[in-house]
Formats: C-alpha cells, structure tokens, sequence
C-alpha cells in the first residue's frame, strides 16, 4: 500500500533507479490471517459495542471479483517503538499545553500515554466490530481472503500507530500499551493462520472461529480501560480529540493535523491516517494497490541539487504518481507561503481519488499526497486544502 519517501538527486543516476532503492514496501513480507464470530457463550461477557458504525449485513469485500490467494500478504505487526534517537519526533497526538497542565498536575507520564493511546484504541474498537460483522456474513473464498486483506492491514496501521503513540519515557502505567500491543499480535498471528487454511483446507476455515471471537472481546475492552484511565486522571474525552502538531525535523517540517487523526509513520516520510469516520470500511476503503493507508495523508521529501525549480518537480509528478490514476485535474495552491502545484488523480478501478501538491523549498521538493475514496472527492478536496494551511517549514 504505499509510497515511501525517496531521495531524488539530479547527478547521472536515474531518478527511477534512485526511487527504486530508496524506497521500501509497505506489505510485510509475511502472511497473516483472520479470526472468526463471536460464540454465544462469549457474546454474552463481551463489552457492549462503542463507536461502532451500522452496517450492512453483507459486507462488501472486494469491488475486484476474485482475489488472488498466492499474492495475498499479511503485513507485519510492528509495534515496538523504533530503538534509535528522537524516537517518533514527539507525535504524541496532544495539544502540548494541555499534555504540561495535565502533567504538572498527576506529576507522571500517564496523561500523555492516554492521550497518544486514544485515537489508536477507537481505531482498534471500531474496525474490530466491522472485521467480526465481515467475517460472520462471509461465504465464499473470496469473501474471507477479501476480509483477511483488510483486517489485516487496519491491524499493521494500528501496530505502527502505538509504535510512535507512547512516549520515549516508560509509560507509568503499561498495562493498557502492553495489552493492546500483546492483542494486535495476537490478531495477526490468527490472521497468517486462517490465510494458510483458506489456502489449503478452506472448507474448515471457521473451526478456529473461537480464538477470534476471544481475541475480539480483548480488543473491544480496551476502550473500556481507556475510558477507566481517563477518569481516574480526570481527563475528558474531548481532550482526546484535539488538534495537535507532528514535528519532524529530520524533514525540517511540521504539520497541524485535525483531531482524531492517527500518525503510524514519522521519519523519512510522515504518514497519519484519518480517523474512522472519514474512512470507507472494507476492503476498498484501503485504496489503490500499494497504498493500504486508507483515507491517509502521505508527506515525502525529495532531495535534489541545483539548479532545481518548481517546473523540473513538475514535470516529475506524473512519473511519481502514476499508480493512482489518470490525471484529471490540475492547478497552484500556497504552502507555507511557497507556490505549489497541485494534481488529481483518479483510479475509477478502485473507486479511490488521490489529491497531491508539490513545492520547493531549499535543497528539497516536498510532496504531499492525501488519498480518499473516490465518493467524498468534494469534502477530500477541502480537507486537503485545510491540511496545506498546517504545514510549517522549520527554516521559516
């Protein structure tokens, strides 16, 4: 699902050869699977449902008719914080003012913790209710390996969330970060099981439908930790959903991001994911062939030497973009003050529409790409604009 940053120089190298190598794959090289429904037995200790979204009772799996079982990849589960300095450059998805006054009063950690934690576990108590209401309407193999392809990759967004969601120093209370991590791997772990079985026994693909359906109650409980934390530090929900920054200095930007959002990426590119009601569920709502991101919003820097203009970045964007589309539509945006081109693009395949602006600044272009599902072009288009009025260039 995705594009990475990569470095683009101008000296004799082939701007191909040099995306190719930078570049790495979003896709695990690993394979993973899905559980299945609840049993009554534990429907009835399971919590009662939040944030969940209506549904139809046939999920749609895949607007692509058949799935190709041998291609089908779990990605990796990979939520252990990155060992290195400025670990996720501090996004914590806070406003920092409040993070200091609700600090400087319980005198810990525990108040950042909750807030970086929060919008991962609505994340994960929202798509576990449509993963389990998906599986038990599931009928035929397409249908699974449809399932098993978006569960999945909501799982390895949400591993890569809490990978940056907690702070540098120990959380002064792990239990919540080390249950919710011990469940995500649990999911995955299920998932590359029930793949291997839609391979080669599919007819007993729900005999394992108990672990799932136990794994399910775990992850659904987590809001419900989530809520006892915030209670018990007296923070109020809307404090959970505030704006917040994302600094990444090794880019030499940040961004002011809305609310609800869920950064899962933040080195050499930056990437946050919308929260679930901007997001189309099933399998479609994770976008064109190697994006995964959902309803996301990408930023890479790209490295050249002068003499560089807006012009030569220009005449470039089709080439870095070509797999969300045909282009369709094209016009000049500000960012941070800089003059910025900007481009649509359009996969009508699968359903999804892909808003990008580029600009110069310094040594470097910066690409900024946000991806949606092709029916909410219209309010995709202002979001897009209003993600460009937070961006701040660190030299400025």
């Amino acid at each position: 699902m995705v594009a990475q940053n990569r470095l683009l120089t101008v000296v004799g190298i082939s701007l191909m050869v040099l995306i190719a190598a930078c570049g790495g794959s979003d896709e695990a090289s690993q394979v993973q699977l899905i559980p299945s429904p609840v049993s009554e037995e534990l429907a009835r200790d399971t919590p009662p449902i939040i944030d969940a979204v209506e549904t139809p009772t046939q999920m749609s799996i895949t607007d692509n008719s058949v799935m190709n079982f041998d291609a089908l990849l779990v990605p990796i589960c990979r939520n252990d914080p990155f060992a290195g300095s400025a670990v996720g450059f501090g996004t914590v998805p806070r406003a920092p003012e409040t993070v200091e006054t609700l600090r400087s009063d319980s005198g810990d950690v525990l108040p950042e913790t909750i807030l970086a934690l929060a919008p991962v576990i609505r994340w994960v108590n929202h798509y576990t209710v449509i993963a389990d209401r998906g599986w038990g309407n599931a009928k035929s193999e397409e249908d699974f390996a449809a399932i098993i392809f978006d569960e999945s990759r909501r799982v390895w967004l949400a591993c890569n969330a809490i990978s940056l969601a907690v702070p540098i120093i120990e959380p002064s209370d792990p239990g919540l970060f080390a249950n919710a991590k011990g469940l995500l791997s649990d999911r995955q772990v299920w998932l590359a099981d029930r793949l291997e079985v839609l391979r080669t026994d599919p007819a007993s693909i729900r005999n394992d439908d108990r672990n799932r359906g136990e794994i399910s109650v775990g992850l659904r409980r987590l809001i419900f930790d989530l809520d006892k934390l915030m209670g018990e530090v007296g923070i109020e929900e809307s404090m959970t959903r505030l704006p917040f920054t994302v600094p990444n200095p090794l880019l030499g930007i940040s961004l002011d991001m809305p609310g609800g959002w869920m950064p899962m990426r933040n080195r050499i590119d930056i990437v946050l994911t919308a929260a679930p009601e901007l997001q189309l569920d099933g399998s479609r709502g994770m976008g064109v062939p190697g994006w995964n991101f959902g309803t996301a919003l990408q930023v890479r820097r790209l490295r050249h030497e002068e003499p560089w203009t807006l012009v030569d970045t220009v005449n470039l964007m089709d080439s870095l973009l070509v797999k969300f589309g045909q282009r369709v539509d094209e016009g000049h945006v500000d960012i941070a003050s800089l003059g910025a081109e900007k481009r649509v693009y359009e996969s009508s395949e699968n359903g999804w529409v892909t808003i990008a602006a580029a600009t110069v600044h310094d040594f470097y272009t910066y690409l900024f790409v946000l991806g949606c599902p092709e029916e909410d072009q219209t309010s995709c288009d202002v979001l897009f604009h209003d993600l460009l009025d937070g961006v701040h260039f660190d030299s400025d």
